[in-house]
Parts: structure tokens; C-alpha cells; sequence
């Protein structure tokens, strides 16, 4: 009986946080602010709507549960962009934007971020302030925190 509670002490807790004006900001990006299964990358895919630019490809789709889950994102890196180094850092960098930003970010919607062939070589201010235009673009990016 004692494993079955040390078990369920141990589990970390997937869920979302309570939604809270006196709530910290947290820079973190935690698993529940991330896509994770490939149904919620396809429903994306399927009714989500599309922000280009000469840089990436945006999809996003409004959750119904939208006041009170946080934003979640996904990356999509083809193999077409480069060797696994280069993908790499391109989804480091992606990933250092969204978590510096995601809480300007729309609450309740799902987001996939999809690099381009001219990304690969990018510098970081140029991919950040090519991802916050087309998130702005989006209308789900806000100028104040939302958080």
C-alpha cells in the first residue's frame, strides 16, 4: 500500500495551474504548454487556420476550453532544413521564443510553429521578431501580459 502512494506522490502534476490574477509569470515551458500527441498535432493540422511568412509557418487553432488552459505550442523541423545540428539549434532558438513570450500569448489556443528552408541560418532577434509578427498577425499575440 505504501508503493501505491510513494507512486502517486512522485507523479508529477501534468495539469494546467489555476488561472489567478495574482499568479507569477513562470519562464518555464512545462509540458502542459506543449503539444504532445500527434491527434492534437492533426487537429491542428485539420481546423486550424495558417499565418505565413518568408521565414515560418504558423497553424493555430481556439481551443473550446479557451479561458482557463494556458497556450500550448508545437514545432514541426522537417528533415529537408538540414542535419540534425542545425534543426536542433533552429528548435532551441524557437523554443527560447515561445518561452520568453508565451504569456502574450492568446489563452486556449494551440499553436504549431513551422521553419521555412531560409530559417536554418538565422540569427535569434531575426527569428524572434519574425515569429512575434506573425503571431500578431495571428491576432492571438498581445502587446501587454496576459498571463
Amino acid at each position: 500500500m505504501d508503493d501505491v502512494e510513494n507512486s502517486a506522490k512522485n507523479k508529477k502534476n501534468l495539469a494546467a495551474p489555476p488561472l489567478s490574477s495574482s499568479r507569477k509569470i513562470s519562464f518555464k515551458f512545462r509540458r502542459y504548454e506543449r503539444l504532445t500527441k500527434n491527434k492534437e498535432f492533426l487537429a491542428v493540422f485539420a481546423k486550424g487556420y495558417t499565418q505565413e511568412s518568408e521565414l515560418f509557418t504558423v497553424k493555430v487553432l481556439h481551443r473550446e476550453t479557451r479561458e482557463a488552459a494556458p497556450p500550448r505550442f508545437g514545432l514541426v523541423v522537417s528533415h529537408k532544413l538540414g542535419d540534425s545540428v542545425k534543426r536542433n539549434r533552429l528548435k532551441r532558438l524557437i523554443r527560447e521564443v515561445i518561452r520568453l513570450h508565451k504569456h502574450r500569448i492568446l489563452r486556449g489556443c494551440d499553436v504549431v510553429i513551422m521553419p521555412k528552408g531560409a530559417s536554418i541560418n538565422k540569427k535569434y532577434n531575426e527569428i524572434e521578431k519574425n515569429i512575434i509578427s506573425l503571431l500578431l498577425a495571428a491576432k492571438i499575440y498581445s502587446t501587454h501580459e496576459l498571463g
